[in-house]
């Protein structure tokens, strides 16, 4: 099972409070083990399999510093796990299965997380989407932005894309769900503590929300969980708004920056009413500034997106598309 060798290889396992000391591969560990057993014509789920040895002899010879058999019989205490996460309503996919949103695949290639754990519909991560995301601390008038950013995303059946985090995540997420449209959170920890949320529970029944992580879903709060987060949220979204940001600190700054000087997964926009230190050295760097007043306003963003200038070609001066 390709999936049950996925997170055997690349999930840090938790039994509630509990931690694994295993040391996991890393995304580029296991993209190399991958490549290295395609080559062999043979599929990851051998190394689960009865017949297993010679090819995780194979990977050991070439691999010789991985702990491949350590974390392999972990097979009891993953079994355990998945059915905890079961019990909460949560699902796993891998990167092999045919549910494994296309988007990430097609931005991210072999740094993709090997697997995605979640509850909610799979469906609405391959839906043309908008990333909402700002400061925890933001201020009364951003968040009134945030909570109208998801209004109008549920008007043209946009989902809005967020971290989750309190603030303008919730607050956009709060505005789409609230206007009958979608919301996904991409969370950096304690997932398993979301999903079982009264009112998360009801938007998730009604396939509205959907709630996913890259790690085990009790896994705690880190900054580097969080870091990675943030560049999921962009390969998800088809554009992105920055309502709020600190300058030059904290999470939304260093993964807005990161995407318009770096990674380019999606186009980076600033509302244009927001004259904070933050947002204007966002635009300074290259973020596009917006007004939104309705659904149809949010639609230009996505045909900003389609026709967006080429990273290279991104003049210094502040960029309107109205």
């Amino acid at each position: 099972d390709f999936t049950r060798a996925t997170l055997l290889l690349t999930c840090q396992l938790r039994l509630s409070h509990a931690l694994s000391d295993t040391r996991v591969l890393t995304y580029k560990q296991y993209s190399e083990v991958i490549d290295f057993i395609s080559k062999k014509g043979e599929s990851l789920d051998c190394l689960v399999g009865a017949n297993s040895e010679p090819l995780l002899k194979e990977l050991e010879n070439h691999f010789n510093d991985l702990p491949f058999r350590n974390l392999l019989v972990r097979g009891f205490q993953l079994a355990q796990a998945l059915d905890l996460w079961a019990s909460i309503g949560l699902w796993v996919i891998a990167t092999q299965n045919s549910g494994y949103p296309s988007k990430l695949l097609a931005k991210v290639g072999h740094k993709s997380p090997p697997f995605l754990v979640g509850a909610g519909s799979l469906s609405n991560l391959n839906q043309k989407s908008l990333g909402v995301v700002g400061s925890r601390s933001a201020d009364k008038q951003s968040l009134e932005l945030a909570h109208s950013l998801g209004r109008f995303a549920a008007e043209i059946s946009a989902p809005i894309i967020s971290g989750g985090a309190r603030g303008v995540d919730q607050t956009a997420m709060q505005g789409a769900l609230e206007s009958g449209g979608v919301a996904v959170g991409i969370v950096a920890d304690s997932l398993a503590k979301l999903v079982v949320q009264d009112d998360a529970r009801d938007w998730i029944n009604n396939d509205q929300l959907t709630f996913i992580s890259v790690q085990d879903p009790y896994a705690s709060f880190s900054i580097g969980g969080a870091m990675q987060r943030n560049k999921y949220i962009y390969a998800l979204s088809d554009a992105a708004v920055v309502v709020e940001s600190d300058f030059e600190k904290g999470g939304t700054w260093a993964g807005a920056i990161e995407q318009i000087k770096t990674l380019h997964y999606a186009n980076v926009f600033v509302p244009s009413q927001v004259v904070s230190k933050g947002v204007s050295e966002l635009r300074k760097a290259g973020a596009r500034d917006f007004e939104a007043h309705s659904g149809d306003d949010l639609r230009r963003l996505f045909e900003a997106e389609t026709n967006a200038l080429k990273p290279t070609e991104v003049k210094s001066e502040q960029l309107t598309i109205f």
